[in-house]
């Protein structure tokens, strides 16, 4: 676990005390909860986090676990991921850990890599910026080394401003997060309206924070997200695709995407999907009966079809996720492309070809586009779904064509294909109940496409 021998600093001389804190004058009073007052159980830790912790420490250096991973144990969970903020600045942490990386352009964050591939990120402690400062986002002149009380008020949400110390088991809370814990409510730090213009994607983390726990967002800044939500369009779409991934990965896409458009945060990011959304499912369109079957258009052919896949979606990723992040977006956009097809009329087998092209580009590229993906990437969407559409076709056949076996997103579409079926009881094609499991790697054929 630990990194490769190389000479390190010698242990300041004491070890048990970090760095002086010089009290920050905005923080509101601390809240301090010693060990037997919180439910927070230190053997749940990750063994990684707790060694990069003990060994700030042991060099004189105030280290503390911080944000979603003090959430996520206070309220029984297990984390993903373990952060650490520090008083040790980014070159004083490279000093101490020959495994490490600092990487960062709006703030230097310090990756420490262990030889299974695990990930322990350190920051140090951030600033405020100065009194009756503004910015369209964070950059890297409003990010100076702070106290920990400044690092908690510059984060998003009270939930996520929580530290843990190792040390003396002990929880501080900066930003009253424990009450909105216990209460269950999500609220912003500090002032909405100028967190979210600060930066926008806070709304989203909001939302998704909202929605994977069943919490509630505080009315202020509720009202606030309603009102900023345009804002959105205005970060940067990688950052913006990053925080949907995060809630595809997360298992509640479901329930922040329908928050999302309650709140209209949907309508200042995705207005096309919003518009979309609300299409009548009783507009005419096209007959597909003849081509995939009566129970597959009946399901496909309802807006709630589309709810309900994104929620038997986070079912099976809560359960057992096997696709990649390329992977899990074809299958959020597997049910709008089915919808926009039946928008569209086929009247013969000839022209389905062209009703399926038609539909991808006119309704699904635009969307993909949205989300910042470039043109060759939305191509390669275009491609694996395309193979999936074919998949229905197949009927009874006992056995999968050759001409489709070889395709390159074949073993992928068959996973989702198989896990449409299964998850909304239609019934199995023999060629699929055929096939064995061992054949298809559905993560390697995909992976290397993208």
């Amino acid at each position: 676990m630990q990194p490769s021998s190389r000479r390190h600093p010698t242990p300041r001389a004491s070890a048990s005390q970090g760095s002086p804190a010089r009290p920050s004058p905005l923080a509101p009073k601390t809240t301090i909860l010693d060990i037997g007052d919180h439910s927070l159980d230190p053997s749940k830790i990750d063994p990684k986090a707790v060694w990069v912790l003990e060994r700030l420490n042991s060099f004189g250096h105030t280290a503390y676990l911080v944000g979603g991973s003090v959430r996520d144990l206070l309220l029984g969970r297990t984390p993903k991921d373990f952060d650490i903020s520090t008083d040790a600045t980014p070159s004083e942490i490279k000093r101490l850990f020959a495994n490490s990386r600092t990487i960062g352009r709006r703030f230097l964050i310090t990756h420490i890599y262990f030889r299974d591939g695990d990930v322990v990120e350190v920051s140090t402690f951030r600033s405020l910026p100065p009194p009756g400062h503004r910015s369209h986002g964070p950059r890297a002149e409003d990010n100076e080394f702070g106290t920990p009380e400044e690092d908690a008020l510059r984060r998003d949400l009270t939930i996520n401003g929580l530290f843990y110390d190792l040390r003396s088991q002990r929880i501080l809370d900066h930003v009253q997060g424990l009450v909105d814990l216990d209460a269950r409510i999500v609220r912003i730090i500090g002032d909405p309206r100028v967190r979210f213009q600060e930066d926008p994607v806070r709304m989203m983390r909001a939302v998704r924070h909202a929605a994977r726990n069943d919490f509630t967002i505080e009315p202020h800044t509720r009202n606030e997200i309603r009102k900023q939500a345009h804002l959105l369009n205005t970060s940067s779409t990688a950052r913006v695709l990053e925080e949907f991934l995060r809630e595809l990965r997360g298992g509640s896409s479901a329930a922040s995407l329908r928050l999302m458009w309650e709140t209209g945060l949907l309508r200042g990011w995705l207005p096309e999907l919003e518009r979309w959304l609300q299409r009548d499912d009783n507009d005419e369109g096209a007959d597909l009966t003849w081509q995939l079957g009566p129970t597959v258009t009946a399901y496909w052919g309802t807006q709630d079809a589309f709810w309900n896949h994104l929620r038997q979606l986070d079912d099976r990723i809560s359960r057992d996720n096997i696709f990649p992040d390329d992977a899990l977006l074809c299958a959020f956009f597997l049910p709008l492309w089915w919808r926009a097809a039946f928008s569209l009329h086929a009247e013969t087998p000839r022209k389905l070809q062209r009703l399926w092209r038609d539909a991808f580009w006119q309704s699904i590229d635009p969307l993909l586009a949205s989300f910042g993906l470039g043109a060759q990437r939305r191509e390669s969407f275009y491609l694996s779904l395309h193979e999936y559409w074919q998949l229905p076709s197949l009927s009874e056949q006992p056995t999968i064509p050759l001409a489709l076996r070889d395709l390159p997103h074949f073993s992928l579409m068959v996973e989702l294909f198989r896990f449409e079926l299964e998850a909304n009881e239609l019934p199995i094609p023999r060629w699929l109940d055929n096939i064995r499991i061992a054949e298809l790697d559905p993560v390697a054929s995909f992976r290397w496409v993208f």
